[in-house]
């Protein structure tokens, strides 16, 4: 007996074209969808870690200011103080916080007659204004 060619064809397994189309589109739609909120999240996370330090040299602010009696002479003399967190460094007038790939920089200004400490400017994507 001769197998018939219609018959053969109806007994491959496998996708069609189309299938795979549809699950390459749908692929590259929840990518293009998770990828903007995946940076936002980094950045917020980069936020969140500046505003750690930042606390973390209002607190060495403060320190210094019981252990002395006066206020620090400048922001240098307060970043002495306080004690380095991961992925942060201190520079010579702010903080850079590195998340996700991208370093997030952030200007801080320090009044050295009251002690404080405020986030004057940012670099591109950051949101200082807000705290």
């Amino acid at each position: 007996m001769l197998s018939s060619p219609r018959k053969s064809l109806r007994d491959k397994k496998g996708f069609t074209l189309i299938e795979l189309l549809v699950v390459i589109v749908i692929i590259g739609i929840l990518a293009a969808v998770a990828f903007p909120l995946y940076q936002n999240l980094t950045k917020n996370a980069a936020d969140a870690s500046a505003k750690g330090a930042l606390a973390a040299l209002r607190g060495a602010s403060a320190l210094y200011y019981g252990q002395y009696g006066t206020y620090a002479p400048d922001l240098a003399t307060v970043e002495g103080q306080a004690k380095a967190q991961g992925g942060i460094t201190y520079t010579a007038n702010g903080i850079s916080v590195a998340a996700g790939g991208t370093t997030y920089t952030y200007t801080l200004s320090y009044d050295s007659t009251d002690g404080t400490i405020s986030c004057t400017s940012a670099g591109t994507g950051t949101s200082c204004s807000s705290w």
